[in-house]
């Protein structure tokens, strides 16, 4: 079941303000005006089971047989701020808006949970469901385009930042596997790559975290996704905090600061800190590397982006997949930190 509904409209000299004002770069190219379609398909769940996601397909206004680009989105801290969601303003919907008008068919999954999907709750990090999500929209895409005879060139290219920049390289792992599509590149930032080694370094620094509510929501996250973890709040994370957490019941976004602290060894039972560090916990373990994504060989080019002072996901993410691709005999890739 594919579903496509007009949604919104981008004009070209919008756009390009937006541009000119976020980057000192020569901007050498046409701007053009831009189409938003919401796009309803079918995909997976965690379960392996049928459901409904959506998305936004945006069509610059250009002849000619043009690229595709398949740009994931970063985290959001409110379903609100879905793609499928969003209209102009300060959100990657626009910033994948921009992209377009410079004449690229530029997809933009919205992941599960969130907007159309039918899920309660969006599975946070995890590295199946945000590729086949995505991989499963460019699918529908293409069933679009071909049967409304849009010119394009089948050169397809990836993109994201944050989430994004995680789900980007676990897309680009699918579509190798599938070679279904022609990749030409892909572009990823920020994104939390190595789980497990990352995981460690969070459970063994001395100083506060700025960002625990995020990491609590991967933790969220694994717990329901995984039949073998299904921890209460009680079993990792010491009082008053876990009967806080319990409060919140299902949430869909970062733990608010005022509920926690952002201290390790207040925050987490040291059961739980010994566990990961010592490698005993196995079942959570075995979570995180089912959701690594940092040690493979790619067959098509990567530009990996990440910044040295990034406080939220460390650059280890980055700098470990390097040496891991490189260390596979892996030499296609662009690093920029």
């Amino acid at each position: 079941m594919v579903n496509v509904l007009d949604y919104y409209s981008f004009s070209s000299r919008i756009l390009k303000l937006i541009a000119e004002n976020n980057t000192d770069l020569p901007l050498d190219f046409t701007f053009h005006n831009v189409a938003a379609h919401k796009v309803i398909y079918n995909t997976i769940d965690h379960n392996e089971e049928n459901t409904v996601a959506s998305g936004i397909l945006l069509l610059p206004d250009k002849e000619g047989d043009l690229p595709l680009l398949s740009f994931q989105h970063g985290t959001l801290l409110d379903p609100e701020l879905a793609p499928s969601k969003s209209k102009f303003g300060n959100n990657e919907l626009t910033l994948a808006a921009v992209l377009a008008s410079s004449g690229i068919i530029t997809i933009v999954p919205d992941y599960l949970g969130y907007g159309n999907s039918t899920l309660p709750k969006h599975p946070y990090e995890h590295k199946e469901t945000l590729s086949r999500a995505s991989y499963d929209m460019i699918i529908a895409t293409n069933h679009y385009i071909k049967e409304n005879n849009i010119a394009t060139n089948d050169s397809l290219f990836i993109a994201g930042y944050s989430e994004g920049g995680f789900a980007t390289i676990a897309l680009q792992q699918l579509i190798e596997k599938e070679n279904e599509f022609q990749l030409i590149q892909s572009y990823a930032g920020a994104g939390a790559y190595n789980k497990t080694t990352f995981t460690k370094m969070i459970l063994e620094a001395q100083e506060e975290q700025a960002h625990m509510g995020y990491y609590l929501w991967v933790l969220y996250s694994y717990n329901y996704l995984y039949e073998g973890l299904n921890r209460s709040w009680s079993e990792d994370i010491n009082e008053p905090y876990a009967s806080k957490l319990k409060d919140i019941g299902q949430f869909n976004a970062p733990v608010a600061d005022s509920l926690i602290s952002k201290n390790v060894a207040e925050l987490f039972h040291p059961k739980f800190i010994s566990g990961i560090i010592n490698e005993t916990d196995t079942v959570f373990l075995e979570a995180l590397e089912d959701n690594n994504v940092y040690d493979w060989k790619p067959e098509n080019p990567i530009g990996l982006f990440h910044s040295k002072n990034d406080v939220l996901v460390d650059i280890i993410n980055s700098r470990s997949m390097l040496e891991a691709i490189e260390n596979r005999g892996g030499r296609n890739f662009t690093a920029i930190n």
